[in-house]
């Protein structure tokens, strides 16, 4: 579930006076290829209140909702479960005080941790942009330490991916504020099962 803006779209003037670009809400299958749910929205920061209106449509039934950080809200999660699906929500700064204490959480001592728990743990190495792509990825239940965590419907597991570039020269580069991406999920998960999930949070 993603909110994109149409390129050209927008008119500064015209006979009808300015247009605002169109900002379209999808709801897509991942699966199907094909987009499941659309609505049409003013603004961007309608985006929220048009999901869950979406979401509370839809019949969820065996079904993981995907989303970016702008959706990771009470509501939207309230509408998923209500609606018997799952969720996978990518967690920043928006939710400040859950985001800050995910992160806490996966200090170097949790994550040393994890490494050694099966299903916890693995690490990726994809080509990318004339070097490689490293990345790890960590999964936990241990969803008892976030303060709020009664208000989240459904809240099972924290996962974190730590994303590296290795350039051809052996160097090292952090990828700035794309070094680190935290998610919410509703359910319980075998990493090897769960990579393909937390990926797609990832690149959204």
């Amino acid at each position: 579930m993603d909110g994109k803006e149409s390129r050209g779209s927008k008119r500064k003037s015209g006979e009808q006076g300015e247009a605002r670009a169109l900002q379209t809400l999808n709801v897509y299958s991942n699966d199907y290829g094909i987009c499941l749910a659309q609505k049409f929205i003013e603004e961007k920061t309608n985006e929220i209140s048009a999901a869950q209106e979406l979401l509370r449509l839809m019949d969820l039934w065996d079904t993981i909702v995907t989303a970016d950080a702008m959706n990771c809200q009470k509501e939207t999660v309230a509408a998923i479960v209500s609606g018997k699906g799952d969720y996978v929500l990518a967690l920043k700064g928006n939710q400040q005080m859950f985001h800050k204490e995910v992160r806490a959480y996966f200090e170097e001592g949790v994550l040393e941790e994890l490494k050694g728990k099966e299903g916890c743990y693995k690490k990726t190495v994809e080509p990318e942009h004339g070097g490689s792509a490293v990345r790890e990825y960590y999964i936990t239940e241990d969803t008892g330490l976030y303060s709020e965590r009664g208000k989240w419907k459904k809240l099972r597991s924290f996962g974190m991916v730590h994303k590296v570039l290795k350039k051809a020269d052996g160097t090292k580069e952090e990828v700035g504020r794309f070094s680190f991406r935290f998610q919410c999920l509703s359910y319980a998960v075998h990493i090897q099962h769960g990579q393909h999930l937390l990926y797609l949070v990832f690149i959204i």
